[in-house]
């Protein structure tokens, strides 16, 4: 008989045929000296030759999670609850509630009361003082002396680390249900094979003891020792295609974000961080937003429900920007003419605008010339479709100098726009907030045409004033990119949900080059 077997196959058979020709694979792979999953994987192959016949089994599998393996250790809280009790005897319901007893932590407690009072356990009694008192049943006192099933059960489980369901016995089926509605066992489905050596496969092995081993694979020893010459080799065929390998890569978008980090910071910026959940002060005020203004509202920011403020000490600087949104102050504007809340301003936000980050930073006092970027984290309530997000990043920088006017702004965002492979750029009059004169760059994409990717500008007075710089001596060109969408054309996508996509196929196959 000609038949073409591996040395795995091999071993599966003469095994199967010390084994009289019937075992399990989990039994094969412990006499064969090989793992469970290499007999798995030949069953399909020693099928198809007709060496074998195989049977699957699937069963049900039990075992213990995390809690239930503590209960083993420790007890169920429910039995250590109720000696507790009886040990402190004396025991309200008020003192349930506000500390814990014997050694129960604040969630065994609860969990261990829960059950005791399904159990009928506990008798609650109101007593004239208005307080409820907790005394323990007789079926929760003799309970204490005996094993209950879901307490033998889980001592079973772990015992044999898992369990088929058939194993269990069915006295205890009751337990199981009630292990598996507390989270106590988990269970999986797992397959079990049987192998059966057939006629065709012990002729096999009378034909492979005749015939020279068969090698798979051509090592250094085989070389060295001159075996090569006496032993046959199995048939190579070069045009197969070897199996597809994904190996371990970054995320695309995250690659991304790296080169334009690596760009930045060889043109000389340093990387600010800041917080997420900001103060509405450094997130407006310092920026120059009215305390009014329709952006504050919860339409376009997420505030966060809690009634804790921000800490912001009032110092020089929070004065100034008080006194800049009242009046002007001395810094040539009018003011919004309104009395500035200090409550208002310490307010707490989901970071709506890196600019945040430029605000922090210009308070902080750095000294000229200073060149900073961020790559910020940034919420605002929108509808998640495939070009808008609840969450994405901006990338922000400041350049604070003598002297700049917004021809240095706009030749440090052509020089940027080039780093990233952009070879046409042009810029338009634009309008923000905190900035005067604006821009807004564009950016030619070869399959998209001109596309805007960022707004700059100079920082208006009114932001850079109370942060004690000398205006107009000292100024501060500030830009903000929408990166995201940046990051889109030049990964030739037009989902925005790629930029953050779990999906592997996705990941495998997208390249991390453009």
């Amino acid at each position: 008989m000609s038949v073409r077997i591996s040395n795995v196959e091999k071993k599966i058979l003469l095994t199967l045929n010390k084994m009289n020709g019937e075992g399990t694979a989990e039994k094969i792979a412990e006499n064969a000296k090989l793992k469970t999953e290499q007999v798995v994987s030949s069953i399909e192959s020693l099928v198809s030759k007709g060496l074998i016949k195989a049977y699957k089994d699937t069963v049900v599998v039990y075992s213990l999670t995390k809690e239930g393996k503590s209960y083993v250790k420790k007890g169920l809280p429910e039995k250590r609850l109720i000696k507790a009790i009886l040990e402190k005897r004396d025991v309200t319901t008020k003192d349930l509630k506000r500390e814990t007893i014997g050694d129960l932590t604040k969630s065994e407690m609860n969990i261990g009361l829960n059950w005791a009072r399904k159990n009928g356990w506990l008798i609650f009694e109101k007593m004239p003082d208005g307080n409820t008192k907790v005394f323990v049943s007789e079926g929760g006192q003799s309970v204490l002396n005996e094993k209950t099933d879901l307490e033998e059960l889980l001592e079973i489980i772990e015992a044999n680390k898992e369990m088929k369901e058939s194993d269990i016995p069915s006295r205890l089926l009751t337990a199981v249900k009630l292990a598996k509605q507390r989270n106590l066992i988990q269970e999986k489905k797992v397959n079990y094979w049987t192998l059966i050596l057939t006629e065709q496969g012990k002729e096999a092995l009378e034909s492979l003891k005749k015939a020279p081993e068969i090698v798979t694979r051509l090592t250094r020893e085989i070389i060295i020792s001159g075996a090569w010459r006496k032993v046959k080799f199995q048939p190579y065929n070069i045009q197969v295609l070897p199996p597809a390998i994904y190996p371990g890569k970054k995320h695309p978008y995250t690659v991304f974000l790296e080169k334009v980090r690596k760009i930045l910071i060889g043109m000389g910026f340093v990387e600010a961080k800041g917080p997420l959940v900001e103060a509405e002060f450094w997130n407006f005020d310092a920026l120059y937003q009215a305390q009014d203004h329709p952006a504050r509202e919860i339409h376009d920011s997420y505030v966060v429900k809690t009634s804790a403020l921000a800490r912001i000490p009032k110092t020089e600087y929070v004065k100034n920007v008080m006194k800049t949104h009242e009046n002007g102050w001395i810094t040539g504007s009018t003011g919004w003419g309104y009395k500035w809340s200090f409550d208002i301003a310490r307010r707490l936000i989901l970071r709506t605008q890196g600019t945040a980050i430029s605000a922090r930073t210009l308070a902080s006092g750095v000294k000229p010339p200073h060149k900073m970027f961020a790559i910020a984290e940034v919420f605002r309530p929108d509808v998640i479709d495939k070009t808008h997000s609840m969450e994405f990043q901006q990338c922000e920088g400041i350049v604070v100098a003598e002297g700049l006017t917004l021809k240095h702004l706009l030749g440090y965002l052509a020089q940027f726009a080039k780093e990233l492979g952009f070879e046409k750029v042009k810029f338009k009059p634009g309008y923000f907030p905190f900035t005067e004169p604006s821009v807004e760059a564009f950016v030619y994409h070869e399959k998209i045409g001109w596309m805007e990717v960022l707004g700059a500008g100079l920082f208006r007075p009114e932001v850079i004033i109370p942060a004690g710089y000398e205006y107009p001596k000292i100024q501060v060109l500030a830009w903000g990119i929408g990166i995201g969408r940046l990051a889109m054309a030049m990964m030739d996508i037009d989902d925005i949900r790629h930029l953050h996509s779990p999906d592997l196929q996705w990941l495998r196959e997208k390249p991390l080059r453009w």
